[in-house]
């Protein structure tokens, strides 16, 4: 019993860790510019992890099976963490929620992709499916089906919080700022270097331009 709970642990807190730096490694150049970027402000990187740690929990409580939650938590974390590298890289920003508008034109978006990249990502699915299952198939977590709610119902509630940190005068908004989360970053770069792209997604959910942005940007074209 004390050995099984110990995997469990082990494992969940292994599973974290990896697609927390994954994610972090995505947005930053280098190795060391990544450790500097999560060592900037230790308390959103605090939010960070409650946040994927509640993502993963909500799926192992709907999923029910473990090695599926885990290998779907990390196949759709290494997914965002590739589209993210790769925007960062060619437009400095990071990986946003209009980016989803482009999924109904997945087959041109497929057709300026590297066949070598398609591959690799192919692979890196179903070595990650593969993994989780040989090591991870024994184990089982026996959750109530009250609790499965509380945690869907949290994961939920973070993320709707999340997704509108950036309103000033607002709950949210007060909490994010106290956890170190700025979602009013001017430069997107150092945005999702610092926040990470999880949180940057989230930051950018709700955003509304406020009237003076819209003047400027006005000014700026008739200029």
């Amino acid at each position: 019993m004390k050995r099984e709970r110990l995997v469990k642990i082990i494992s969940f807190c292994l599973i974290i860790i990896i697609a927390y730096f994954i994610l972090m490694r995505s947005s930053n150049s280098s190795f060391s510019e990544t450790i500097i970027n999560i060592l900037y402000d230790k308390k959103v990187q605090v939010l960070n992890v409650v946040f994927l740690v509640a993502i993963f929990a909500s799926l192992i409580a709907i999923l029910g099976s473990y090695w599926f939650a885990s290998s779907l938590f990390l196949i759709v974390m290494g997914l965002i963490a590739i589209v993210n590298f790769e925007k960062v890289q060619l437009r400095n920003e990071g990986f946003l929620p209009s980016d989803l508008l482009m999924i109904s034109s997945w087959n041109k978006i497929l057709s300026m992709v590297s066949p070598w990249l398609i591959v690799g990502i192919l692979v890196l699915i179903t070595a990650i499916g593969t993994m989780c299952y040989m090591i991870l198939r024994n184990v089982k977590f026996r959750i109530h089906w009250s609790i499965r709610v509380g945690i869907v119902v949290l994961t939920v509630f973070i993320g709707y919080g999340l997704g509108n940190s950036q309103q000033k005068d607002t709950v949210f908004y007060t909490v994010g700022h106290a956890m170190g989360n700025d979602p009013l970053y001017l430069n997107p770069v150092i945005a999702v270097q610092t926040n990470g792209p999880i949180i940057n997604f989230m930051n950018n959910v709700n955003v509304k331009i406020t009237s003076i942005v819209k003047s400027s940007a006005t000014l700026r074209i008739y200029s």
